[in-house]
């Protein structure tokens, strides 16, 4: 079953809305009212045995059932081709954290240490924060570069495929980079812009950026 076909199965599983994924796809009682669509939907099976790994593509939506008792390691990643994905998350998780803690505003956090405490909670509900992901895009970067400097030197035909690989990598990530700077860019000023003059005497320095 091809990725297109899979893809295409998920807006089955969602209500009649277009918005919830069904909770629970092996339940005997579906509300066919709710989810019109769920009996179209064509499952693919594939049991896991000890010690197997199994690589779910991003935007395929999938259940686990765990047969017996169970330990499960998993591992999310991203790469060049959907980063875009991987910053349009990060940008509305930011954004729900601002509007939770907008209150603390009430009572003096504003400024540089509301968008410092508001990249705290980021970091700990998502593992990742503005800053992180700006030293972790830098760092990849890097890297490709490197590799790309091997792939010109390597004639092949292979290694000028990979290298073509490489520059749309770095293609993206210098378009995310661009884009963090100017976000990280924005934020500060707004929340500068909202200190009294002689108020707040904030400095702030972020943990990985020279």
């Amino acid at each position: 079953m091809s990725n297109a076909v899979i893809v295409e199965q998920e807006p089955k599983l969602k209500d009649r809305f277009g918005h919830i994924v069904i909770p629970d796809v092996t339940a005997t009682m579906i509300d066919k009212e709710n989810y019109p669509h769920f009996h179209e939907a064509k499952p693919l099976y594939v049991v896991q045995e000890t010690g197997d790994a199994i690589f779910v593509p991003s935007g395929w939506y999938h259940q686990v059932r765990n047969m017996e008792d169970t330990i499960s390691i998993n591992h999310n990643w991203f790469n060049g081709y959907n980063i875009c994905e991987v910053w349009g998350f990060l940008k509305r998780e930011y954004a729900a954290v601002e509007h939770e803690l907008e209150h603390l505003k009430d009572i003096g956090l504003v400024g540089r240490d509301f968008v410092d405490q508001c990249q705290r909670v980021m970091l700990a509900n998502t593992g990742i924060n503005y800053a992180e992901f700006r030293e972790l895009l830098y760092v990849k970067s890097n890297e490709v570069l490197s590799q790309r400097e091997y792939c010109k030197n390597d004639k092949n035909k292979d290694s000028t495929t990979g290298e073509m690989d490489l520059v749309i990598q770095l293609g993206h990530v210098r378009e995310i980079l661009l884009q963090l700077d100017a976000a990280l860019d924005t934020i500060y000023d707004a929340e500068d812009a909202n200190v009294d003059e002689g108020g707040l005497d904030v400095t702030y320095n972020w943990k990985y950026v020279q």
